[in-house]
């Protein structure tokens, strides 16, 4: 997945611009509204380039256009490969029932639970043995990704809260939990003596059965852990395109139960 800059296609200021863009290969970004300032409520006027769209198609189709920083699919022509639309309501609407205070409610839009799809990244991220440029793994919490503990793990000096998405969200932002549960985090941390936590943030690439992961510090001192974007400043892409073990490529996996009535398209 690409985080494009704006030396990656244009934005066009005015109906001539766009036209010339069009004319010369550029893709309008799909993103309906734009989140900048006086834009407000318009569409997004960033132009992909064509050099840049060849890198997308060649990397999952995936990125976050730099003008509005929404996440979009270039490939979104591809047949879709999670669960139809009255699948997923049906799914929320059994969850919502029987969600309590240590579950994510709802699904993914690929069709896993919350809960399946926070394990991948959990695992993900132990299996690693290190964050890079942080030092060993030292402690990780037990009993999988709907344990009762307030942080993931522990380097030396460090606390590890992860939250994994996927590429196909629309939003590619780490959100550590409600108010209270950040000040749990928090808490947490200076107990076990630490100087801050590590947000790390797992992107699935479910296309590809690949995996980025992002992570930013936040520091006791500074307040602690709060939310971020994959493509906001200061945070950094530590391990690129790690393979992960994709339940929708496993004939043996019980996650998702998908029945679309059409082949797997990949």
């Amino acid at each position: 997945m690409a985080i494009l800059t704006h030396d990656d296609g244009l934005v066009a200021r005015t109906p001539l611009d766009a036209e010339q863009a069009e004319a010369a290969g550029y893709v309008k970004c799909p993103t309906y509204k734009s989140q900048q300032g006086g834009n407000r409520g318009q569409p997004c006027q960033f132009y992909i380039s064509p050099e840049a769209q060849s890198s997308l198609q060649q990397n999952g189709g995936y990125f976050t256009c730099p003008s509005c920083q929404q996440s979009n699919d270039l490939l979104h022509e591809l047949p879709w490969h999670g669960v139809t639309d009255e699948e997923e309501i049906y799914r929320n609407e059994q969850r919502d029932q029987s969600r309590n205070n240590w579950h994510a409610g709802g699904g993914t839009r690929i069709g896993l639970t919350m809960d399946e799809q926070a394990q991948i990244g959990e695992d993900l991220v132990e299996n690693l043995g290190e964050i890079p440029g942080y030092g060993p793994i030292t402690w990780w919490h037990q009993g999988g990704s709907t344990a009762p503990s307030p942080l993931d793990g522990a380097t030396a000096e460090w606390g590890i809260e992860v939250k994994t998405l996927g590429y196909d969200a629309t939003h590619h932002r780490f959100v550590p939990g409600r108010p209270k549960e950040k000040i749990d985090k928090n808490d947490q941390a200076s107990q076990l003596g630490k100087k801050g936590i590590l947000g790390v943030l797992v992107l699935l690439d479910y296309r590809r059965s690949v995996a980025d992961i992002f992570v930013k510090e936040y520091p006791l001192a500074e307040g602690g852990v709060k939310a971020f974007r994959s493509s906001q400043k200061g945070v950094e892409r530590l391990v690129a395109e790690v393979p992960f073990r994709n339940p929708l490529m496993d004939p043996h996996s019980p996650s998702p139960s998908v029945n679309t009535g059409q082949d797997m398209p990949f």
